[in-house]
């Protein structure tokens, strides 16, 4: 941005104006101090909530029910269909996954 200012003569007109080059900087860390503030509530407060909508909307989607913010674990309702996964459904079933272990056992 520095350099599309400087090679359009922009930054030595402001120079020769008597803008220092302090607050030509104090002009450049306002927009940056913008930009890091807004970076931080979209990375802290929205994007969080945002994704834990995506992932709900991805289960309601995919048909399935699958919930994590229980303590007593995780718990999964899958559909029992007559022909496997074709045919009319006749029940359902739930999996309670309590620990997940980093070796991969349940």
């Amino acid at each position: 941005m520095v350099y599309v200012i400087a090679a359009r003569s922009e930054y030595t007109i402001m120079r020769a104006s008597s803008m220092s080059t302090l607050m030509a900087c104090g002009m450049l860390a306002k927009i940056a101090l913008l930009f890091v503030v807004l970076t931080f509530i979209v990375g802290e407060g929205i994007a969080p909530i945002t994704s834990k909508m995506a992932a709900q909307f991805k289960l309601n989607v995919q048909d399935t029910n699958v919930a994590s913010e229980f303590r007593s674990g995780m718990w999964s309702k899958d559909v029992i269909r007559e022909y496997g996964s074709s045919g009319a459904i006749i029940g359902s079933r739930f999996l309670n996954v309590g620990t997940n272990s980093t070796d991969c056992t349940i």
